[in-house]
């Protein structure tokens, strides 16, 4: 696998890197990343320093940063990134599409499952066209029951249709 390349904790202007001839499958910005690696030292730093917890995810496969630390199981990653107005129903990347919940939900991790869900994630958001998941079904898939009842339990729609 190719490593993640960095770009600017500043804003992110995926036109001109396009016209630069960068592949933006591999850009993820510093604080995607450091989320992604449970930094929470340089989370910190990089919120401190104005970096946008909304940074939309580039490509196929990105996440923003509130769901690459949700899917790593970084709590207090997650809470930090709460704290700085991460959107918690946010799309990730054209192939998938998932939130932070869904991605939470099918990694197994239930502390995190309940703090998004405390911040207001829509355990019922409709699934991206391209492979995407509610919440239930990665839960399921993953053999994950405690998640999958404290799904149930909020009213979880066990037939809402995956995505084609």
């Amino acid at each position: 696998m190719e490593p993640v390349r960095a770009v600017s904790s500043g804003p992110f202007n995926h036109k001109d890197n396009c016209n630069k001839g960068i592949d933006d499958e591999n850009i993820w910005t510093p604080l995607q990343i450091a989320s992604s690696q449970g930094d929470l030292h340089l989370v910190s730093e990089l919120l401190s320093r104005n970096a946008n917890p909304n940074e939309p995810p580039i490509g196929h496969y990105g996440q923003t940063a509130l769901q690459a630390a949700s899917a790593g199981g970084h709590l207090a990653i997650v809470e930090k990134l709460l704290s700085a107005h991460a959107g918690v129903d946010a799309p990730g990347g054209n192939n998938g599409g998932r939130t932070a919940l869904s991605l939470a939900a099918g990694a197994g991790h239930l502390d995190i499952v309940n703090r998004l869900i405390a911040a207001g994630a829509d355990v019922n958001r409709p699934v991206h066209r391209y492979m995407g998941r509610t919440a239930l079904q990665p839960a399921a898939e993953g053999g994950h029951l405690a998640i999958v009842r404290r799904l149930l339990d909020l009213g979880a729609d066990v037939n809402a249709p995956p995505a084609k």
